[in-house]
């Protein structure tokens, strides 16, 4: 049942109204360094202040014409009027959520994540509410005039001066230091400015202020997915990297996601695989016939463990990419999420397990991707230091031809203050990011290239437990074999 459909709202309405938006939009300059939104816990409120800013701040006055023949504003001020067109979206936004049966308070996301599943399918009107609701929520970003401060005393990282390298860091950290550096602009839909650039920014920092040998450096532009997949490869089997050296992994460019309850896993899998999020190769769905699958978290973290097995390295990763499932068009021409709906060919979800099982140069003892350790979370690999883009179900952005999040952690390593930083105080001296992009961390809390000094940072987490009770039982196991 649509909800209150006395104010029903028809696609052609809404599909009016965001086309005014973007051609607002494109006429509006944009400029990367304004400073982040304040976030706020009402959605309603926040998208209604963005966009009314949104529309004031460009200075024009849209004629009170009829779009579309459906909606009338004749007589309206222009705050009038963009009051009238945000609550005509929002209700049609509701109206989706009721129309596909979702459950529990509406969640933008999620819709979106709805529409493309359903648009892919081959659904015309999931494809037209798609496009328009696609826009309506990116609009939600475009608000720069509530300016957010943090708090006294904490740190803003866009006020940061960058620092002179330091002589003593590059000696000592630069030759012990190992890179990995991926940016995937180039693909067939949807296709990416910013994340060849940040690869870019992350080797420019690499070597200039940290040191490193441009031979320790493996920097790719528009991989396809066995050169990704090669190159982790080549890191584990790289005899150079030793015991005291530490590893970074930095991917900018396009994530998804795969949830069991859409999309087709095998069925030894798809009752316990939950979300499965992936980094997206250049040739992801090419060619027709035997389309290309994206690279699993689940494998790529086997291989990280394969790679520390190996070396002995510390390993930090560092994702600009999102897996929200969300939208794949852009409000205006600068502003771009870094995110793309899985692929619907279930032939191609099967291969996506079966691939990373069966690549030639996966050790035979390390566990398989399919395994039922993965869903009791009792899988026993090596965790690596993440630093995020944004949370599992937030978009990671990117303006200007650069990600929103690799320039503030850019910002913030160059700086003085960002030496002392450990990979959690990072993270909190960047968020927000946007109204909607907080960026996340996980693993062991270290400065982030003086990885001997530690600090505690919150509960123990389950992979340490997993760690812990798998030594028992290793323990228990030794000790039975000497009473037998």
């Amino acid at each position: 049942m649509l909800h209150n459909p006395k104010q029903a709202i028809s696609i052609e309405e809404a599909e009016a109204i965001v086309k005014r938006w973007q051609a607002v939009s494109e006429a509006k300059p944009k400029t990367f360094d304004s400073p982040p939104v304040k976030p706020t816990p009402n959605p309603y409120d926040a998208a209604l202040s963005a966009i009314a800013n949104f529309h004031a701040v460009t200075g024009t006055d849209r004629a009170s014409t009829s779009a579309g023949g459906s909606r009338d504003f004749s007589g309206k001020s222009s705050h009038e009027e963009e009051e009238s067109d945000e609550k005509a979206l929002m209700e049609f936004e509701q109206q989706t959520w009721d129309w596909y049966q979702l459950q529990g308070t509406l969640d933008h996301t999620r819709l979106l994540f709805e529409c493309q599943v359903r648009a892919q399918r081959g659904e015309n009107d999931a494809k037209r509410r798609l496009g328009v609701l696609d826009i309506f929520h990116k609009s939600r970003y475009q608000n720069r005039a509530n300016r957010w401060e943090p708090a006294p005393g904490e740190l803003n990282w866009r006020d940061l001066p960058e620092a002179a390298p330091n002589p003593q860091v590059q000696a000592t950290w630069g030759p012990r230091l190992w890179a990995l550096l991926i940016g995937n602009n180039n693909y067939p839909q949807s296709p990416l400015q910013g994340a060849v650039n940040d690869s870019l920014a992350w080797k420019s920092y690499l070597i200039g202020f940290l040191g490193v040998p441009e031979s320790h450096i493996t920097h790719i532009q528009d991989a396809d997915r066995s050169t990704m997949v090669t190159a982790l490869y080549d890191l584990r089997d790289n005899h150079n990297i030793k015991e005291s050296d530490h590893i970074i992994f930095a991917y900018a460019g396009h994530g998804s996601r795969y949830d069991a309850q859409v999309n087709s896993f095998d069925d030894d899998i798809s009752h316990r695989a939950g979300s499965i999020e992936t980094l997206c190769p250049v040739d992801r769905g090419l060619p027709q016939g035997r389309s290309t699958p994206d690279i699993s978290d689940r494998e790529i973290l086997l291989i990280l463990s394969e790679i520390h097995d190996q070396t002995k390295a510390d390993i930090t990763v560092v994702l600009d990419c999102c897996h929200s499932g969300g939208g794949t068009r852009e409000l205006g021409i600068d502003l771009r999420s870094r995110t793309l709906a899985p692929l619907v060919d279930p032939e191609v979800t099967r291969r996506m397990f079966v691939e990373a099982d069966e690549h030639p140069r996966r050790r035979p003892s390390t566990p398989s991707v399919r395994s039922p350790a993965w869903a009791r979370a009792t899988i026993d690999i090596y965790q690596p230091v993440l630093l995020a883009a944004c949370q599992d179900t937030e978009l990671a952005w990117e303006e200007n031809e650069r990600g929103l999040f690799t320039s503030a952690v850019m910002r913030v390593l160059r700086s003085e203050k960002g030496r002392s930083l450990t990979c959690s105080g990072l993270i909190k001296a960047i968020v927000p990011l946007s109204y909607d992009q907080r960026p996340r961390f996980s693993g062991k809390d270290t400065i982030l290239f003086e990885p001997n000094k530690t600090v505690t940072y919150g509960a123990p987490s389950k992979t340490s437990s997993f760690f812990f009770f798998a030594f028992i039982r290793r323990l228990l196991a030794f000790l039975s074999s000497l009473l037998w």
